[in-house]
């Protein structure tokens, strides 16, 4: 509600726009140099042991990995939801047009928002 309705808190709104951030990023780095994914994609399989490969590390199993960031679920009311899911539409769009799969719940939003 604060980012959303009252515009407070602008570095939310900086560091998730991924547009830009992206755009910025591939504009001065050769797309062979790096490599983009979404961290729920990365916790596992393939890709996660090319990561671990890539950075000299053993890949352990998803069991192992300690959780960051996770706390309570916060009240999502539904009126929030799909204004902020608006808010999210250039963004939702601009990742599927760039990347060849998103993961589950960005489909399901998109599809909220079709």
């Amino acid at each position: 509600q604060r980012v959303l309705y009252k515009k407070e808190e602008a570095h939310i709104v900086i560091r998730g726009d991924y547009k830009s951030n992206i755009s910025r990023f591939a504009s001065v780095f050769d797309h062979s140099q790096f490599q983009i994914g979404f961290s729920k994609n990365l916790q596992d399989g393939p890709k996660f042991d090319a990561m671990c490969s890539y950075w000299g590390i053993e890949a352990i199993s998803p069991g192992q990995i300690m959780r960051a960031h996770v706390g309570l679920a916060a009240p999502f009311p539904e009126g929030l939801r799909r204004d902020t899911l608006e808010f999210l539409k250039a963004q939702y769009d601009f990742v599927a047009d760039n990347f060849a799969e998103l993961p589950e719940n960005w489909r399901k939003n998109r599809e909220l928002l079709a």
